[in-house]
């Protein structure tokens, strides 16, 4: 394997590619200690050792981004990439924090359902984690435990009220502008339009 060109990856890191299509950044102080340079050629040993040590340092760099927060096996492949390690070491790492149980993607949408179930409609949910990285499948498995005993219509309707209380909605008071926008809020918030409607017009009965 050959080193074909070493390209600045940041101030302090640098990006090494080679004939092989095996890719990987190293910091430079590490790449002076191995004295990697281009044209150099990586043997079975040196490979062996290279791959290790990135290992290492992807494992490292993977439990720092889970202990701030979680993330779908996605979403921390896309940092791990960003951060230079190559596939080989990357899958490797993943597959090994899936099987330690910390990268959890069902457990990570369940604790995201129980925090939001009351101050989101479920397809504010589903699209919030979507975005994040999980399927489509899995979120709606974990809705269907993590909600199993709440009427989804019912639960909805109350949290349109309890946000109605909270921006103090009042019928009475309130000019067609700020009713737009507060319809405009909840909208966003994931409740359509003909339930913010209903539960609005209860306040004129």
């Amino acid at each position: 394997m050959i080193i074909e060109s070493v390209l600045p990856a940041g101030r302090t890191r640098l990006r090494f590619c080679t004939d092989a299509g095996l890719d990987f950044t190293l910091s430079r102080k590490d790449a002076s200690l191995y004295g990697l340079s281009e044209g150099d050629e990586i043997g079975p040993a040196l490979l062996e050792r290279l791959l290790q040590d990135l290992r290492k340092s992807c494992l490292r760099r993977a439990g720092s981004l889970l202990a701030a927060r979680d993330y779908s096996r996605a979403r921390l492949a896309e940092k791990l990439t960003a951060d230079g390690y190559p596939a080989p070491v990357r899958e490797g790492v993943l597959q090994e924090l899936e099987e330690a149980g910390y990268l959890d993607e069902y457990r990570m949408a369940c604790d995201y359902i129980r925090l939001h179930l009351e101050d989101r409609s479920r397809q504010r949910i589903l699209q919030d984690l979507r975005r994040q990285g999980l399927a489509e499948e899995l979120v709606l498995r974990a809705l269907s435990k993590t909600a199993a005993d709440t009427d989804p219509d019912r639960a909805e309707r109350d949290q349109i009220r309890r946000l109605l209380a909270a921006r103090q909605y009042d019928p009475a008071v309130c000019d067609w502008k700020t009713e737009q926008k507060l319809m405009a809020f909840l909208y966003r918030k994931g409740y359509s339009t003909e339930k913010i409607r209903a539960v609005m017009q209860e306040y004129d009965r």
